[in-house]
């Protein structure tokens, strides 16, 4: 249990440099971001404790949810929450457990967030051909607006 917080810490003090900008900016757009997360007890303390927290709206962990992506009621939590449908949302996420195919399933827009993949690493997600891909945090801006 240690090493998996030691771990999910050590995540966020290497976020890209792109990350908080791009919230921010979401922010002063007037964007809301939902969270959705497959994690463990002490992994949902760190997310809760990280420094991305207060940019969101609305945050769906799995381990407080009781279900996991990518069960659709999840995201439809986060949704709910959110007040917004699937056809307002983008969806981005580095396309493990199966979670862009649900968005996309559900009417998100889905975009695979690839600056997390490393080619030549044992990691559970690949670069997925039929979602558009994202270099750069930043880029998200592109796919949003009011």
């Amino acid at each position: 249990m240690n090493k998996r917080i030691a771990t999910k810490e050590d995540c966020f003090l290497h976020l890209h440099s792109e990350i908080i900008p791009m919230l921010s900016e979401l922010k002063k757009q007037g964007i809301l971001i939902g969270l959705i997360s497959n994690c463990f007890s002490e992994e949902a303390d760190v997310i809760r404790r990280s420094e991305l927290f207060p940019y969101f709206d609305a945050v769906y962990l799995s381990y407080e949810q009781g279900i996991q992506k990518p069960d659709e009621e999840i995201y439809r939590r986060c949704m709910q929450k959110l007040s917004v449908k699937p056809e307002e949302c983008v969806y981005v996420g580095d396309g493990g457990s199966h979670e862009l195919e649900t968005a996309r399933k559900l009417g998100m827009h889905a975009l695979q967030a690839v600056w997390y993949l490393k080619v030549g690493t044992a990691q559970p997600a690949m670069r997925k051909p039929e979602f558009e891909p994202l270099e750069h945090p930043m880029e998200i801006l592109r796919y949003v607006h009011k």
